[in-house]
């Protein structure tokens, strides 16, 4: 079959170094847009950042994945069409351990970051379903462990990745790139065979293989 659906993450595919995006890349992605190709960005990035950086591009309203999946949105009017995270007592309780574990922690929510504050009690307690919390350490011999401690606290309730950079991110299980871009694909009928996936990291896993 032919392509007919692009999905493309953004840091360390799309993006440059300075977080620039070449003319280049630009030209040939709304060139190919422009001859019908359905193109995705699918990113790990907060929604708001990735909308930013979206208009460079200037695909007009187009889906925008982020949160590795967690999250889908229209690139211009900010339309949420998919919303997905953990449930508000299942984070808090995460949180909590981390704060145990004395680990350096952030949490997303209405596609804002929150850490914990002079008074903890809001950060430790939710009042939505947690799109994903970050955990972070310069050390990779020590994000492993985190990734290792994660896993063995909460199981398959949860997945992680390391998604670049001092980070390990733990979403819900189920959420990554390559579900949400499936989810827009079968809206528009079009089958796995048919997207072409651009990736660089773990996140960028499961979408590279579905493609």
């Amino acid at each position: 079959m032919s392509i007919r659906m692009m999905a493309i993450d953004l840091d360390g595919t799309l993006l440059h170094d300075d977080m620039t995006i070449s003319s280049y890349s630009r030209d040939v992605i709304k060139k190919a847009s422009e001859e019908g190709f359905k193109v995705v960005i699918a990113t790990g990035r907060m929604c708001n950042s990735a909308r930013k950086k979206m208009e460079v591009l200037e695909l007009g309203n187009v889906p925008v994945v982020c949160y590795t999946g967690a999250w889908i949105m229209m690139g211009e009017t900010g339309e949420a069409i998919y919303q997905e995270g953990m449930d508000p007592k299942f984070a808090s309780k995460a949180l909590l351990w981390a704060k145990e574990e004395g680990l350096k922690v952030t949490a997303f929510w209405d596609d804002k970051i929150y850490m914990e504050g002079p008074d903890g009690t809001a950060f430790f307690n939710p009042p939505k379903k947690v799109t994903r919390i970050v955990f972070s350490d310069p050390d990779p011999a020590v994000r492993l462990e985190i990734r290792k401690a994660i896993e063995n606290k909460f199981g398959d309730a949860v997945d992680v990745v390391f998604p670049g950079d001092d980070f390990v991110d733990m979403h819900k299980s189920g959420i990554n790139k390559a579900t949400a871009v499936k989810y827009l694909a079968d809206q528009a009928g079009i089958s796995s065979s048919e997207i072409m996936a651009f990736g660089n990291t773990e996140n960028d896993v499961p979408l590279l293989r579905m493609a």
